[in-house]
């Protein structure tokens, strides 16, 4: 069993690599961020590392995860990062060369001291080198945002003496011979074992031999031209392990392994399927004695192995694997402390065993897929289910099998080995499957892409290649405890990669890249082809309908009458037609506005409901209105009048020697009271009491006299009109208000002479509607007429001045809208005067007069809409 243990740990030892990819994902998306349970790196005194700035891809986080058997390295990175991995000769230290990266806010040293990992430092470059303070393996591990570097320390074979068997003699030395298209490695002796396996990578094959071990100390070669690039021999407990590494896949996909006298061969370039190994089989488990031995039939009761310390359960799995022989596929489980085990389905493909009271470490908790490997065992998956361990072994066919105690631990051995074929290129890598508790099953009826968002299943992470979908599906069934049918169309390989996402999500994810859909009622799931899932729902659309159209068929019709109120009738039929089935029918009576509907009862309730709905009186709209036109005027007039007279005759003393009448007269005008300049202020002509003053000089005889008068005039005037019209209208019915003057004039024809008249009005027109919130937009339109005060036609009949304003405003029930704007503003000057005297500077005062004219006129106008409720009318 010890050859077989190992095997199996390094199985699992490589699933939970991959698991470290799955803890990448999550731990290094962020910068600065570790990976759950892993050490934030020690922040040193050295300066940060500094790469070109160029680099594409950015590594920003650094942590360290040490494990049972390793310890892993993340570096999380904004991208994926090309790398190759150096290790040393002595295998003391690790390079990892990065090709176009850069590191940020990371530090050049990191002292680790832990035992396995001396330092680690980072140059400007872009290496990471590792100072090791054991001998170790390593492995590098490659992410979507980032890379693991795995250290696995030797365990030698010293710490252990007295527990191993006692190995064959060795040579002086051991040696590594690369050939055109083998390899030949000399050990001293014969091996007694021989294994091998490729990594997931395809480029690296690895080698167990057992029985043989290493005198002259680890062998690490490099080769620069061939199909081989490197060649790393080192020495590990029981056995020694050769990892050839090649530069083409294509090269180490078809192998063969032969021992020799002095050590093994190995062949490339077979043209087989798959590679003959030329080596012995493996001795079988030793100290097995059979616990119980089941078939497929048998029914299954709870088993308990023997205890090795006393006790049974309250222990937890410390190893979980697979290996093969000739005759046997077996399945490894190593405890801490010994379980008993119950095994709950041995029946069909499938073999559920829960391992009672005992704890599954999250690194094992994962699926090995082994349907690349000869045997009926195709897919092994083990997770935690409450306070047990279960382990599920899904197979090609009903295999029997036996469940053996082993060292510490269980072996279930199940007929059909490897025989004498060992797994090719087509050999998948471990898989990994975390589980996060039992799923509960759903409870209800459902098709593909009914579950877009909210899933709500078990959390798992699943990476497989080529995995067979039925499988899969299987694996899904068990995590959430539903029962699977899969139709015959349910067939082929899946490859996938999730992390940590909800089964029912990986679910959807899984049937939509097969094109498959499901169908859940109660705990079974059917998957079948979408197409076929679609096809099933329209049938069943196509019944269901089918169905309710023969019910309404048979349903009897009867007739009903709706009085309409406020509406057409005959509006309202064209919709409650629409409504009604093939059988219906619908009319109006237009005497009495009535609507005649005959159909089944559930129509005629719709035809009654729409018709509660659109019967409903119009609301109507009080709109009152205040107008207010302001004017004020300013005038200012400026005029004078003056004259002088002189009188010779003989009644004043002044004779002119002339015969009768013997008297002269001279004066500003032709009569008394008559000036020689009159320009008086207008408004003193009018008789207007404006001011004025008059001056009168002359002799004491009254021959001489001069008469002056000055006139002014300055007025001012305000005026305010209103008027507050009301009217009510409907909704989306216009209303209209209008107040002016009607002037009447005469026109005359060649026939008759008749009187017309032209009005000047100032005209309202509003039109509301009633928004669904109470609100009331109005559009408004406003005119206004006035005889004009300068254009006159033929028969001084003024024309018609005429300003208009179209408006929408919206505002609240109740609520006020002022709209103004309608402004007249005027402003003259006028001048009279003696032609070419009122020019003279200063004396031209004396012969003009000056008014000055202003005039302004505005309209405003105040509306308040109101909602009239239906009995708020008669009020009004």
């Amino acid at each position: 069993m010890t050859g077989r243990r190992w095997e199996s740990r390094e199985i699992a030892k490589h699933a939970f690599a991959w698991l470290a990819v799955a803890v990448l994902a999550v731990g290094c998306a962020t910068p600065g961020d570790t990976t759950s349970g892993a050490a934030p790196v020690p922040n040193t005194a050295e300066a940060a590392v500094s790469t070109p700035a160029s680099a594409a891809v950015v590594v920003n986080s650094m942590s360290i995860e040490g494990g049972e058997e390793d310890v892993r390295i993340h570096f999380g990175a904004t991208g994926f990062v090309k790398h190759e991995l150096v290790a040393s000769r002595d295998s003391m230290s690790v390079v990892v060369k990065l090709d176009d990266a850069r590191f940020e806010g990371l530090s050049k040293t990191t002292e680790v001291g832990d035992g396995t990992i001396s330092s680690i430092a980072l140059s400007d470059e872009g290496e990471v080198s590792v100072a090791l303070s054991a001998h170790a393996d390593s492995m590098l591990i490659s992410g979507e945002a980032g890379f693991t570097l795995v250290i696995a320390p030797f365990e030698r074979a010293a710490q252990s003496a007295a527990a191993q068997p006692a190995k064959a003699a060795v040579a002086n030395s051991s040696k590594v011979r690369v050939g055109s298209g083998e390899v030949d490695f000399t050990v001293g002796v014969a091996p007694t074992g021989l294994s091998g396996f490729v990594l997931s990578d395809g480029v690296r094959l690895v080698i167990d031999v057992e029985g043989v071990a290493l005198s002259g100390g680890d062998i690490f070669k490099e080769y620069p031209e061939g199909a081989i690039k490197r060649v790393i021999v080192r020495e590990s407990d029981d056995k020694v392990r050769a990892v050839l590494e090649a530069r083409d896949s294509e090269f180490i996909k078809n192998y063969t392994l032969s021992k020799t006298d002095t050590g093994f061969k190995v062949l490339f370039g077979s043209s087989e399927e798959t590679v003959s190994v030329a080596v012995a089989a493996p001795s079988a488990p030793e100290a097995a004695p059979v616990v119980v031995a089941q078939t497929m039939d048998e029914a299954s009761t709870p088993v308990a192995a023997e205890p090795n310390d006393g006790s049974t359960g309250g222990g937890e799995i410390t190893d979980f694997g697979f290996h093969q022989d000739k005759d046997k596929s077996y399945v490894d489980l190593l405890f801490s402390k010994m379980a008993a085990y119950n095994v709950a389905e041995a029946s069909g493909n499938r073999v559920v065993i829960d391992m009672l009271n005992t704890r599954l470490p999250s690194r094992f908790q994962r699926a090995l897929d082994t349907s690349a490997f000869a045997g009926n065992i195709k897919l092994i998956a083990a997770y935690q289910r409450k306070g047990d361990t279960r382990v599920v072994v899904d197979l090609s066919q009903p295999t029997p099998f036996t469940v053996l105690k082993v060292d510490s631990g269980l072996s279930l051995a199940f007929d059909g080995g490897s025989g004498a074929e060992m797994v090719t290129s087509s050999t998948t890598s471990d898989k990994i499957v975390l589980v996060g508790g039992s799923g509960e099953p759903m409870s209800k009826t459902e098709t593909m892409g009914s579950q877009a968002t909210g899933y709500k299943g078990t959390r798992i992470s699943m990476d497989f290649v080529n995995a067979d979908i039925r499988n899969v599906l299987r694996l899904i069934g068990e995590v959430s405890g539903l029962n699977i049918v899969t139709g015959s169309e349910v067939t082929g390989t899946v490859t996938i990669r999730l992390v940590d996402v909800p089964w029912d999500q990986a679910l959807e994810v899984i049937l939509k890249a097969k094109g498959l859909g499901k169908e859940i009622e109660g705990n079974i799931m059917r998957v079948v082809s979408a197409e076929r899932l679609d096809a099933e729902y329209q049938q069943v659309l196509e019944k269901q309908k089918a169905a309710e159209e023969a019910a309404k068929a048979a349903e009897p019709l009867s007739s009903e009458i709706f009085p309409v109120n406020y509406a057409e009738a005959g509006e309202v039929l064209d919709k409650i037609t629409a409504l009604l089935s093939e059988r219906g029918s619908a009319s109006v009576d237009e005497r009495t506005n009535t609507i005649i509907v005959r159909d089944v009862e559930e129509k005629i309730e719709l035809a009654r409901e729409l018709v509660a709905r659109l019967d409903t009186p119009t609301p109507q709209v009080l709109i009152e209105a205040r107008i207010v036109e302001v004017s004020s005027n300013y005038n200012e007039d400026l005029g004078i009048q003056w004259g002088g007279q002189y009188t010779a005759d003989a009644s004043h003393g002044n004779s002119t020697g002339y015969g009768f009448p013997n008297s002269i007269g001279i004066q500003g005008s032709t009569g008394a009271g008559n000036y020689l300049v009159n320009l008086p202020a207008a408004a003193a002509v009018a008789g207007s009491p404006g001011a004025a003053l008059a001056i009168n000089m002359g002799h004491i005889n009254d021959i001489l006299s001069l008469d002056l008068r000055l006139s002014a005039l300055e007025t001012s005037g305000k005026g305010r009109v209103v008027s507050s019209p009301r009217v009510t209208t409907l909704d989306n019915k216009a209303a209209e208000i209008s107040q002016g003057t009607e002037i009447p004039f005469t026109t005359i024809s060649e026939d008759e002479t008749a009187i017309e008249s032209i009005d000047y009005l100032l005209a309202l027109k509003v039109t509301p509607h009633v928004t669904s919130d109470s609100s009331i937009m109005l559009k408004i339109e406003i005119k206004k007429d006035a005889p004009s005060t300068t254009y006159f036609a033929t028969d001084g009949t003024p024309a018609k001045e005429t300003r208009t304003a179209n408006t929408e405003v919206l505002v609240r029930d109740g609520e006020t809208a002022v709209i103004g704007g309608i402004i007249t503003d005027s402003t003259s000057e006028s001048t009279s005067g003696v032609p070419w005297f009122h020019k003279l500077p200063f004396v031209g005062w004396l012969f003009k007069s000056q008014t000055s004219r202003v005039e302004k006129t505005e309209l405003i106008i105040f509306l308040t809409p109101r909602i009239v409720q239906l009995d708020q009318t008669t009020d009004l």
